[in-house]
């Protein structure tokens, strides 16, 4: 076992090379697990039947192979085999520890997973998405001793032994400042580095140092896991998905995963994408408040381009109005009002207060959120979610994330994806007129409504 209590050797400078070639893709999860193997982590997830790949670089295009193969069907209707219900997992043997990376996904991060891998031993988990609050977690032996937000969160932390990490946090140089700054004041300030001191901090708890080499030469046992939030919703959905059961989609999946294995001359894209996105966001300049916000938000512009230069512009106060006022509609149309648990976080929004759990930003993707609308004694509804082309979902699925982005720590981001959602939970074609609606309630907004279109890149 590791001993947490030895001063930390490691630092941020060790890892500035990670936040600067992306060798994970530019969201992704990491997760090291002790006292499993790479086939014990993902038979515990529910998978079997791994492939092997060498190389952290190529598991991007082998994680779109298991979630996303195909493109839509000219229908417009979701199908199964689009949205796979399963996850990608890729678990190398490090020695005493089992790295596992997630592209763009998050099962590790989740307490849950947590609980499960960690249930003999220790695990530490690193999610990043930049649409989302990332976390780290570090627990063992079932249990999340600390989990945070690494990106200013530092201050506010969670799990049974919230403080234990507080002398290696500060060593790391992370803000351990609980008081909230608005992004708009002159005082806040980014901490470049905070992707490279979270990673430094997985180095001090498990004694493995993450370097370019070990993960270019890695080899990865490659598997998909059945996704119990994705097939929640499919099993909700019985009309709309594909003829394939879930056994039947693992199959397939590891097919794709094998010819993907097999094809060496997949790596030359791979490489050349990589070297293209590095060198671009090397020349880009210093992103506005709203530039960022929108990284972490879901596209309002596609319903309203004028919206998000509006809300970019306005106080905190309006704001907080403008979530408030987006949730509680979001809450209404979907038909969730009755459920104490929507009046409790409205409540909390109202008098400004923390969102109780299950809506806070470092729970947003537990098992407990969505299972919030398993025990809902309301009829599901479907609407047809606007875009080109429009799609058929669940009214109260797509109304929830409304309170779960509601507690973001950023005003305008909260902003922008409540709106985005309440737009969504009202359907095509009333989310025009739920639009309009909100420029008529804050007047305030038609002030930034002349600048300029924000039209999806």
């Amino acid at each position: 076992m590791v001993r947490h209590d030895h001063a930390v050797t490691a630092s941020a400078d060790d890892y500035l090379w990670f936040i600067e070639e992306y060798p994970l893709g530019l969201n992704f999860c990491a997760t090291l697990v002790r006292a499993l193997t790479p086939d014990e982590v993902i038979a515990a997830l529910g998978g079997s039947e791994a492939v092997d790949i060498t190389g952290a670089r190529r598991l991007a295009g082998a994680a779109e192979q298991v979630g996303y193969p195909h493109s839509m069907g000219e229908d417009g209707v979701f199908h199964a085999d689009l949205d796979t219900g399963l996850d990608f997992i890729a678990a190398g043997d490090l020695g005493g520890w089992t790295l596992i990376v997630e592209p763009n996904g998050f099962r590790c991060s989740t307490e849950e997973s947590a609980a499960l891998l960690s249930a003999k031993g220790e695990l530490v988990s690193f999610y990043f998405n930049e649409n989302t609050a990332p976390v780290l977690r570090w627990a063992r032996d079932g249990v999340t001793l600390v989990s945070f937000d690494p990106c200013g969160g530092a201050g506010w932390r969670e799990g049974s032994e919230p403080d234990r990490l507080v002398p290696a946090l500060a060593s790391l140089g992370f803000d351990l400042s609980t008081e909230e700054i608005d992004p708009a004041d002159p005082r806040w300030r980014y901490d470049e580095k905070w992707q490279a001191r979270a990673l430094a901090l997985m180095e001090h708890l498990t004694g493995v140092p993450i370097t370019s080499d070990l993960l270019e030469s890695a080899r990865f046992r490659c598997a998909a896991v059945p996704d119990e939030h994705a097939l929640s919703w499919m099993r909700a959905n019985p009309g709309r998905i594909g003829p394939l059961t879930v056994e039947e989609l693992a199959v397939q999946a590891r097919g794709w995963l094998t010819a993907y294995a097999a094809d060496p001359d997949r790596d030359g894209a791979v490489a050349a994408r990589d070297r293209t996105l590095v060198a671009t966001r090397r020349k880009r300049p210093k992103k506005t408040r709203l530039e960022k916000a929108l990284k972490r938000a879901n596209p309002v512009q596609e319903y309203d381009r004028k919206l998000p230069a509006a809300l970019g512009a306005a106080d905190t106060d309006t704001l907080r109005a403008v979530v408030l006022w987006a949730a509680e509609r979001a809450v209404a149309v979907a038909g969730l009002s009755v459920m104490p648990w929507a009046s409790e976080a409205l409540e909390a929004l109202r008098a400004q207060r923390p969102l109780p759990p299950p809506f806070n930003p470092k729970a947003q993707y537990q098992a407990e959120v969505w299972e919030l609308l398993e025990q809902a004694p309301v009829t599901w509804t479907t609407v047809r979610v606007p875009g080109n082309p429009p799609l058929e979902m669940s009214q109260q699925h797509v109304a929830l994330p409304a309170l779960i982005d509601a507690g973001d720590r950023d005003p305008l981001v909260a902003a922008l994806n409540v709106v985005f959602a309440s737009a969504v939970a009202h359907g095509e074609p009333a989310h025009r007129a739920f639009l309009a609606a909100l420029w008529k309630q804050f007047p305030q907004l038609q002030a930034a409504k002349a600048g300029p279109d924000l039209r999806p890149e």
